[in-house]
């Protein structure tokens, strides 16, 4: 890297997290709409999955601050998806990806979720439309 970064405050930091933990609720989240929608899934059926109760699914799905990196793939893996995640850099958060169909979804708590559905060759693409940093695509396992 050979530069010399600049010392980010405790509240810059907190912000870059935050940002990267919302991102990843809205993608679990928008995963789970879709799947509920399309096949009848509810939070019980992931609590019987992974052995939790269904109070634990619904405080992982009812808020992007108790979205952590273990529950989202615990949640991921009993709706047969995981994430990948593309890092872009400050300076390419300009460039958009393809051009994803909007997909609108209201969660039962109320959430309004915005998100782009981009077709890849049998799997869904998700991106957050107002991250621009980041973009997130959840694959269909097997």
């Amino acid at each position: 890297m050979g530069q010399r970064l600049r010392h980010f405050g405790l509240e810059e930091q907190a912000l870059a997290v935050a940002r990267a933990q919302a991102a990843m609720w809205r993608g679990v989240v928008a995963r789970f709409e879709h799947l509920k929608a399309t096949e009848g899934l509810r939070q019980a059926d992931l609590a019987a999955a992974l052995g939790v109760s269904r109070p634990q699914i619904h405080e992982w799905l009812s808020n992007s601050h108790n979205m952590t990196l273990k529950a989202s793939g615990r949640l991921l893996l009993a709706m047969d998806a995981h994430a990948q995640v593309e890092i872009q850099a400050g300076r390419d958060v300009d460039a958009e990806p393809a051009a994803p169909e909007v997909v609108e979804v209201v969660s039962r708590s109320g959430v309004k979720l915005t998100a782009g559905l981009i077709p890849l060759s049998g799997r869904m693409a998700l991106t957050n439309n107002g991250e621009k940093d980041l973009f997130f695509r959840l694959d269909r396992g097997g």
